[in-house]
């Protein structure tokens, strides 16, 4: 077959696009290691090298990045990994078994695409896609090829949440009724992005996977400052079957910053501030009303310190939740190696990021029609 050349959006780099044939995944990541190249060094890339290298299940072979300098930098942190201008030789390199993607997200679904044409499974930094779209052509192409991907969505993959989880099972929780959280920042990224693909993605994510539905309808605002055409500042509202909601305030102007969610579940409420080193994960000894005093729609950015406060003036019962030290990102990557290696299924699948994907793109058409009503569920049933 004679190679056809591709140009990345928003790269300037071609690549060979010559379609191999993929063995079975490869028995030789069971035995030695699974071999993975990351591509981008830029914001998050440096991470996902730290954590990949202080794993002794998988080895960092490569490292690929257009800029000079940053490929300097991966160079000095990194010397026994290849470093590399573009992909090509990474994708056409028999040995690696994976790519790991933190380049701009108009390049994601593109990258993902190409890895597994070329055999290599695919971890990768959200959002999953731009575009549903894109989105359905990466699964149909994970379904091709037989190829493990899976989302970077880190924060479910952290410890307070699978602590959540475990209580839900464990003390009889109940159905979560309502999940509000305010995920706010003082300043704006600096790669072309908007607050909801930014921001809101991480909350989308943590509510997929602890609703296990996705919602019937989503409602969002946006507020712009001068000369800000995407809105530094969103509100979501999300509505569940049964009446549950999710409300989710996400800002990059706010004065300080704040991770803090309030879930309010049928006999508890859970407080998860992950900004705290200490006492990050609170059970409130009471029920769904703490999560839900104000309403879906009259919260605001205190919201979440109103409810709080609610439930200490009740003298509620509250209990501090044991939460492990371990680093999500390194939790998510060796999460991955399980998947590629013994077949775990994957928690962050490519059907779950594009869910995700789903619901960002009808929250920018609620904001479109001024925070009109957009039903989702039916759009879901027919993925």
């Amino acid at each position: 077959m004679s190679p056809t050349r591709a140009r990345f959006p928003g790269t300037g780099h071609e690549v060979c696009l010559v379609t191999t044939r993929p063995s079975e995944r490869q028995a030789h990541a069971v035995d030695h290691g699974l071999r993975v190249a990351l591509v981008g060094y830029g914001y998050w890339g440096p991470n996902l090298a730290r954590c990949i290298s202080a794993s002794n299940r998988v080895s960092l072979a490569a490292i690929c990045d257009h800029s000079v300098d940053r490929r300097e930098s991966a160079r000095v942190a990194h010397p026994a990994s290849l470093v590399a201008a573009d992909v090509e030789s990474v994708l056409n390199d028999p040995n690696i078994d994976a790519l790991v993607v933190a380049t701009p997200p108009e390049t994601h679904a593109t990258l993902a695409c190409l890895a597994m044409q070329h055999g290599k499974h695919v971890f990768i930094e959200k959002p999953f896609a731009r575009s549903s779209l894109e989105a359905a052509a990466a699964i149909a192409a994970t379904e091709r090829h037989d190829r493990v991907v899976m989302v970077d969505h880190t924060y479910v993959y952290s410890p307070a949440l699978v602590a959540i989880q475990e209580l839900v099972v464990d003390r009889k929780l109940g159905a979560l009724r309502s999940y509000r959280s305010s995920r706010l920042n003082c300043f704006a990224p600096s790669h072309n992005t908007t607050v909801l693909w930014d921001l809101a993605v991480h909350d989308l994510s943590i509510v997929d996977a602890l609703m296990g539905t996705p919602p019937l309808s989503l409602a969002a605002t946006a507020t712009r400052n001068r000369n800000d055409q995407s809105g530094s500042s969103a509100e979501l509202n999300l509505a569940y079957p049964d009446s549950a909601f999710a409300k989710i305030d996400v800002s990059w102007v706010a004065h300080e910053k704040s991770r803090a969610i309030v879930l309010g579940f049928e006999r508890h409420t859970v407080v998860w501030d992950d900004l705290k080193t200490e006492s990050r994960v609170q059970l409130f000894d009471i029920g769904n009303d703490i999560g839900n005093q104000n309403g879906s729609q009259n919260a605001n950015h205190n919201g979440n310190g109103q409810a709080i406060e609610h439930a200490r003036s009740r003298d509620a019962g509250i209990e501090n939740i044991a939460v492990s030290s371990s680093e999500p990102l390194t939790i998510a990557i060796e999460h991955f190696v399980d998947c590629v290696t013994i077949g775990t299924p994957c928690r962050t699948d490519a059907s779950s990021g594009r869910r995700i994907v789903d619901l960002l793109e009808a929250a920018e058409r609620s904001i479109e029609r001024h925070g009109s009503v957009v039903h989702v569920a039916a759009k879901e049933a027919a993925a």
